[in-house]
């Protein structure tokens, strides 16, 4: 009874388009979000901002050398 072989190879190095395309959509789309909290003063300085210009406190910390 004859037999056939069949050999299949996937290249591993790069993935494929579409998983390209979909990292870089991802990352787009979460630096874009990024951008946009610090830009609304969000962000930890922005928060930290705000406190001081509230309550009239320095609330920084000042590293002496």
């Amino acid at each position: 009874m004859p037999t056939t072989q069949v050999a299949l190879r996937k290249d591993l190095r790069l993935p494929p388009a579409d998983v390209l395309a979909l990292r870089t959509a991802l990352l787009g789309g979460v630096y874009y979000v990024y951008a946009q909290y610090t830009a609304a003063g969000l962000g930890p300085e922005g928060v930290l901002s705000r406190a001081e210009e509230a309550t009239g406190f320095d609330l920084q910390v000042r590293h002496r050398c």
